[in-house]
């Protein structure tokens, strides 16, 4: 779907993120895949800063259709294709049934366990300067309580429930660089995640989880070290970002 058929459908999409600069991929891996299969669909699209507590679900990303906001990042893809805004990636190149489950299995990697690997980390155990770089709109005197109690308990609660937290450092480690090498192998040299002529919509999973990560390093040594392991992740990242955001500094 060429740029002109989306200009003529006079919608205007906005992805509601937590990062406001346009020039700047978002910490969100999941703000960042969205607005990845708008721009790998070819609709111009923008991006503003969204009030968390304003949103239909409290989460972010969700997209602004004119004044209309849908959450989620692949519900809102979803709402673009079925209202013909957007043309689906995956149904453009014809992904055959096994391609359409090596989709389903690499995104269950990435956004499952990985975003996990990845949530731990940050707000576990790098909590002090998670909280300081993104609760920064609760007063400094108060944030320590408030920040504890709110979000610092009941997100051990989750990783407890989801034995993640159960599991020891060590064990840990070894799920990461296993998945981390999981993800590496679906990774090409050269091109894009299936061999298409065109990303499809797990390229715009697996490169915004990578660009999230390179965006706040610090908060996520173990993932950043596993990943910069596989030079082809890198370079895949190096790939795309030059492709569709040739704007944006590159980070990695």
């Amino acid at each position: 779907m060429d740029s002109s058929k989306h200009a003529n459908s006079a919608k205007k999409l906005s992805v509601l993120r937590f990062a406001a600069d346009p020039n700047e991929f978002c910490s969100s891996p999941f703000v960042n895949k969205l607005e990845a299969l708008l721009k790998f669909s070819g609709y111009p699209v923008q991006v503003e800063r969204g009030d968390i507590m304003k949103m239909p679900r409290k989460l972010l990303p969700a997209l602004k259709i004119d004044e209309e906001i849908v959450p989620d990042s692949e519900f809102a893809y979803d709402t673009c294709v079925v209202r013909g805004i957007a043309e689906c990636l995956d149904y453009k190149v014809h992904l055959t049934d096994k391609e359409q489950a090596i989709t389903i299995a690499i995104r269950a990697l990435v956004e499952t366990n990985l975003v996990e690997a990845m949530s731990y980390e940050r707000w576990i155990e790098h909590w002090y300067e998670t909280r300081d770089l993104y609760l920064v709109d609760i007063p400094a005197m108060v944030r320590p309580p408030v920040a504890y109690w709110l979000v610092y308990r009941p997100t051990m609660s989750r990783f407890y429930g989801t034995g993640y937290a159960r599991l020891s450092d060590e064990e840990r480690r070894t799920k990461v660089k296993k998945e981390i090498d999981a993800l590496s192998a679906f990774v090409p040299s050269t091109g894009y995640i299936l061999g298409k002529s065109a990303p499809t919509r797990i390229d715009a999973c697996v490169h915004g989880f990578l660009s999230a990560n390179l965006r706040c390093g610090q908060l996520v040594p173990r993932l950043i070290e596993e990943i910069y392991r596989h030079d082809n992740l890198i370079q895949y990242y190096r790939r795309i970002t030059a492709e569709f955001w040739p704007e944006r500094k590159q980070l990695a």
